[in-house]
């Protein structure tokens, strides 16, 4: 049974109801006493009072309405998130002065004390953000703050390349009309199909047609004055849903000649490639970098459509109640409002932004969804060398916690070392359903969390998302792990009492599901107090940039 809050009162004091019920009863007495009626029927009527007082005392909790009790749960959950809030922005303070040698020096120049009345725990995130407005002011576009702009986003090659390589144009680059590479990878992890101990394989990330499959792909390697050709071995990704143009990972076995990592590989057309018509490609190393470690990161498929900035403020402050310290989205020229909340997080260290320059080719039915199978393993891939666990998630889809307090507690109960991911069951959160109205809602209406508590009776059987080890798989699916990288590696599945996956979406009849029946559950609301809290400040931040 899922924890569903209901309207259950624990009234631990009734002495004062008893007195005015025995005050009430004497008050009667005493005027039945002075008028002129029968004793039998004065008798009666002192009788009724008592008992009237007696029911009052039995059903006054169910006087009291749900949301004074609720208001009560806001309240302490309030106050027992100071020290948590504290603790995280502590942390964000330090990331943020560690990475922002410019800030630093901004800092010199600001003299300001909190006052008698300032929240101490926003105090040092505040004023970090009065360093960092005057860069949010500079009109820098995500393009320039996307990965390679500065060392706190870029990914590529730190040994041989000098920060260089993958911070080169990201881009999807034409091998052939219906071939189009987007990233390599240096891969050196053994597992039981393709990579021994030893052995390494630089990954492609493509998208190809699916007259195309098994193409005559092959990398360049130069070596001693000449370029050795190897073939590159094909693998369809999982979940291209019979469509037209298919996410592929293409393989080439580094020569055993080249001893360390490299910035960039040739990619061509037939087996008898010509370097003259080959396509350099940017090479990012996946090899774990100590500097730069985080616990938890997480993924967001590229942004496209109508994106609601209340609706990513949200989430991202949702997500890092749950422990995400990195963010990575594809971009495929968002609006300025969204700019401006990317920005925001972008500067304190928290969100790297990948272009997604998807060709006008593949922006239709021909591709699903925008070629999101292949920003995944790109994020995959891209995230494994900075992260011990990556989360995959929609701005729609929020994890809710029902034992733990977030990420770690999960992990540390369940994880294991055979195991590769977590996986969550989800249910529609469909806003498009009627439910009781509570007045303090009117508060934060604004939040999926609090106003959205209308869940499918049924949980979806498809529609799951994970949370994994990213060094433990080969190929992620959107809603599974399809394949990792020794068959021995498990995948467990945490119940939906455990923790749920709320998908604040119109619910979906597909793969069988049933959108008829649908309950209240409000077990996201013991987290509304502390996220309006995170929302509102950054809100307030967020609109400051010009």
């Amino acid at each position: 049974m899922l924890p569903i809050y209901d309207n259950q009162q624990d009234f631990n004091n009734p002495q004062p109801i008893v007195i005015v019920c025995l005050c009430i009863a004497q008050y009667v007495g005493m005027i039945l006493r002075w008028t002129r009626v029968k004793k039998l029927l004065k008798f009666s009527l002192y009788i009724s009072a008592i008992l009237l007082c007696s029911l009052l005392i039995i059903s006054l909790p169910s006087l009291f309405t749900l949301e004074h009790y609720e208001n009560q749960v806001l309240l302490e959950e309030e106050i027992k998130s100071e020290i948590d809030l504290s603790i995280e922005e502590e942390r964000d303070g330090k990331i943020t002065f560690e990475r922002h040698k410019t800030v630093q020096r901004e800092l010199q120049n600001i003299h300001a004390e909190p006052t008698p009345n300032q929240d101490k725990n926003l105090y040092l995130e505040e004023f970090q953000n009065k360093a960092l407005i005057k860069e949010f002011q500079s009109g820098i576009s995500l393009t320039q703050i996307s990965v390679g702009s500065d060392n706190t986003t870029t990914v590529g090659n730190q040994g041989g390349c000098n920060g260089k390589g993958a911070g080169d144009e990201i881009k999807f680059h034409e091998i052939t009309r219906n071939i189009h590479i987007y990233s390599a990878f240096w891969d050196a992890r053994p597992n039981d199909f393709d990579n021994q101990p030893g052995k390494v394989h630089i990954r492609l990330m493509a998208i190809a047609s699916k007259e195309t499959r098994n193409p005559p792909l092959s990398c360049l390697f130069y070596i001693r004055g000449a370029y050795h050709i190897i073939p590159a071995s094909d693998y369809e990704m999982c979940e291209n849903h019979n469509k037209k143009y298919e996410g592929h990972i293409y393989s080439c076995q580094v020569p055993s000649a080249v001893k360390t990592n490299i910035c960039s590989v040739l990619v061509a057309h037939g087996s008898l490639a010509d370097p003259k018509w080959a396509t350099r490609i940017p090479v990012t190393n996946t090899e774990i970098r100590p500097e730069q470690q985080y616990k938890f990161a997480q993924c967001v498929p590229p942004l496209f459509g109508h994106v609601k900035e209340d609706q990513l403020i949200e989430f991202i402050e949702m997500s890092r109640m749950m422990g995400t310290e990195y963010f990575t989205f594809y971009d495929m020229k968002s609006p300025k409002n969204i700019e401006k909340v990317l920005k925001y997080y972008h500067f304190k260290g928290i969100v790297q932004m990948i272009p997604w320059p998807l060709p006008k080719k593949y922006q239709n039915e021909d591709l699903w969804y925008n070629g999101q199978i292949v920003a995944i393993q790109d994020c995959l891939y891209r995230n494994m060398a900075i992260t011990g666990y990556l989360a995959f998630l929609d701005l729609d889809e929020f994890v809710v916690p029902h034992k733990h307090k977030d990420f770690n507690g999960l992990v540390n109960e369940f994880d294991t070392p055979n195991r590769c991911g977590l996986v969550f069951k989800s249910a529609f959160f469909d806003p498009h359903n009627k439910h009781k109205k509570y007045s303090w809602i009117k508060h934060f209406e604004y939040l999926n969390l609090a106003k959205n508590v209308m869940r499918s009776e049924m949980l979806s059987k498809f529609r799951n998302k994970c949370l994994v080890k990213p060094r433990t798989i080969f190929e992620k699916g959107i809603h599974h792990i399809s394949k990792p990288v020794n068959s021995s590696m498990q995948v467990y599945e945490i119940e939906p009492e455990v923790a749920l996956l709320h998908h604040y979406r119109k619910c979906s009849s597909t793969y069988g599901q049933d959108c008829t029946k649908f309950v209240e559950d409000k077990s996201g609301w013991k987290l509304v107090s502390r996220l309006h809290k995170r929302v509102s400040f950054a809100s307030e931040w967020i609109n400051k940039v010009r």
